[in-house]
């Protein structure tokens, strides 16, 4: 229970340490035009919509990158991976849903974001391997 609670914990900060740091590139690569205020509502619908569509294509990428990499952590450590990694991919399912409400995306930004988390998260824990058994009973360390 502790290792799955580390792990989901340890996966959520990857997560939005990645998804934060592919959009903060994102806002180097394409600035938001002068004279807009991105904490203004209004504006912000009129900068989402004046984004290239590689600037919306790396937002996806960012989100896909933060279920995955979330994800991989989250296995390695948790005792019931995919359960766990599985939540860090719901997590940015339901984010990628909230933002949507909030601001407007495209139709193909707002399926992407909500059809590929999960998949991804599943991938993870089969690339990523387990927490190792110890030699000498070959069962999993469950901490002290």
């Amino acid at each position: 229970m502790f290792r799955d609670f580390v792990g989901l914990s340890a996966g959520a900060l990857a997560m939005f340490v990645v998804i934060t740091l592919i959009e903060a590139l994102n806002v180097k690569l394409f600035p938001i035009p002068p004279g807009l205020d991105p904490n203004n509502p209004a504006q912000l619908v009129a900068i989402v919509a004046a984004l290239p569509a590689a600037a919306k294509a790396l937002i996806v990428i960012g989100w896909c990158a933060g279920a995955f990499v979330g994800a991989a952590i989250s296995a390695r450590i948790a005792e019931h991976r995919l359960i766990i990694a599985l939540l860090i991919g719901v997590l940015v399912v339901v984010g990628t849903l909230a933002n949507a409400q909030q601001i407007p995306h495209p139709q193909w930004m707002i399926l992407t974001g909500t059809l590929l988390p999960l998949p991804l998260a599943w991938l993870a824990t089969r690339i990523v391997p387990g927490h190792a058994p110890t030699p000498e009973t070959g069962e999993r360390w469950r901490g002290s």
